[in-house]
């Protein structure tokens, strides 16, 4: 159900490289002289690399992907995998499912505010969600049993949104669920409250299932999946409900296989919290995040807080120094950088980098920083900040997205 990094392949091209209509999944035979022609391929819009959920990979296509085809062998009717990037999981339905270029996509939240009428659904076929991730000699299962402990969280997420609320519990904020659980693995965190059937894949097919993966329940950490058509398409949807109906079986047994957690989920809290979609659980792999030094100085000012000054900051973090970083000159560059701040930076930092929490406020960065702001900057954004919530954003933007962002926080400095 996230966004986000680039690829060198675009979904025509993977397309092109391997058409899993007749690798994966098969496709209809063709009809002999004087027989009933087959009927066409059913369309499933997918992910080419969204595992668990789907993947252009034959020998792991992925949960989502492995049902359509049951589907499509319950309907008589060859699958073909239709590819697109998830990474604005929207966006990629606007550009498939309700651009008519595929026939449904298994595995959206089965919800009328998901998208509003634009979309029908079947019944639902499955329940997850957000879990808590722990050790076995740690089974944390309540928010008392995390006080004073560090866990990690995905950017954005209800788990975050929920223990923002309670500062005796510290955040190490990551950008995909996996560094999370990698994290937990390595003993960096305690516990990790990630997106479950991500966790549950890593730790069933990397990890041997030694870690515990608990389903939590609780307002945005839990949602029914169906599979979704355009508003149109009733008359297929009716079959699929009828297949649905039919592979009970199968769902438990692909549920298993990819490692999603089985188990009810249970309360751990009763704080009420906004609910946030992760739009098929989307995950990308991305090295590790930084923790970003932190050297206390005798008499820090109270905005810097636990910050070097920024000479020495720069000078002991930037790395060579003859590396500068300038913020993008288009003509179109703040308004570019405010697009992608607004996007994805305002859910910590506020709309338009307005703040009030002076520690984590953009406008303040010259005051904070002088003449290297644009050094810190660029810094913190390639490395993180784990014990501080700030994540790694190398390979979620590129250099340029972060050249346009720096654009606009120029525009917004208060000092």
């Amino acid at each position: 159900m996230i966004k986000k990094t680039g690829s060198s392949l675009t979904a025509g091209g993977l397309r092109r490289l391997l058409p899993l209509a007749a690798v994966l999944l098969g496709t209809a035979a063709q009809a002999a002289p004087g027989e009933v022609p087959p009927a066409a391929p059913l369309r499933v819009c997918a992910d080419p690399s969204n595992p668990p959920f789907s993947s252009n990979n034959a020998a792991n296509p992925g949960f989502y992907l492995e049902l359509g085809g049951a589907i499509g062998e319950r309907l008589d009717r060859g699958v073909e995998p239709v590819w697109e990037l998830t990474y604005y999981g929207k966006h990629a339905l606007r550009e498939t499912l309700l651009a008519g270029k595929c026939d449904l996509s298994v595995g959206l939240p089965a919800d009328v505010d998901f998208m509003g009428k634009s979309l029908i659904f079947s019944r639902p076929f499955l329940h997850i969600g957000y879990a808590l991730v722990t050790r076995p000699e740690h089974p944390y299962r309540t928010l008392a049993a995390l006080r004073g402990k560090s866990v990690a969280v995905q950017l954005g997420t209800s788990p975050q949104n929920l223990l923002a609320m309670h500062d005796d519990i510290t955040m190490a904020t990551f950008t995909n669920p996996e560094d999370g659980v990698r994290a937990l693995a390595a003993g960096k965190v305690d516990a990790a409250f990630v997106w479950g059937p991500s966790a549950g894949y890593l730790n069933h097919t990397a990890m041997h299932d030694a870690l515990i993966v608990t389903p939590i329940d609780g307002p945005g950490m839990q949602w029914n999946v169906a599979v979704g058509f355009a508003r149109k398409q009733t008359a297929l949807r009716d079959q699929v409900d009828h297949a649905l109906g039919e592979l009970g079986g199968t769902v438990a047994s692909l549920a298993h296989k990819y490692g999603f957690p089985d188990q009810a989920p249970v309360a751990l809290a009763a704080a009420a919290i906004t609910p946030s979609f992760t739009f098929a659980g989307y995950t990308r792999d991305l090295d590790a995040p930084v923790a970003l030094p932190i050297v206390r100085v005798a008499a820090p000012d109270p905005i810097t807080e636990d910050q070097q000054s920024a000479a020495d900051y720069v000078a002991a973090n930037r790395g060579p120094a003859d590396v500068k970083f300038q913020p993008a000159a288009s003509p179109t560059a703040a308004a570019d950088g405010r697009t992608i701040f607004n996007g994805t930076c305002n859910h910590c930092h506020g709309p338009d980098a307005e703040q009030s929490v002076k520690k984590i406020d953009l406008r303040l960065l010259r005051h904070r920083y002088g003449g290297a702001m644009d050094q810190v900057y660029h810094y913190t954004v390639t490395h993180g900040r784990e014990s501080k919530g700030m994540p790694n954003w190398t390979g979620v933007f590129t250099e340029d997205d972060f050249a346009k962002i720096l654009a606009f926080l120029h525009t917004v400095q208060t000092k």
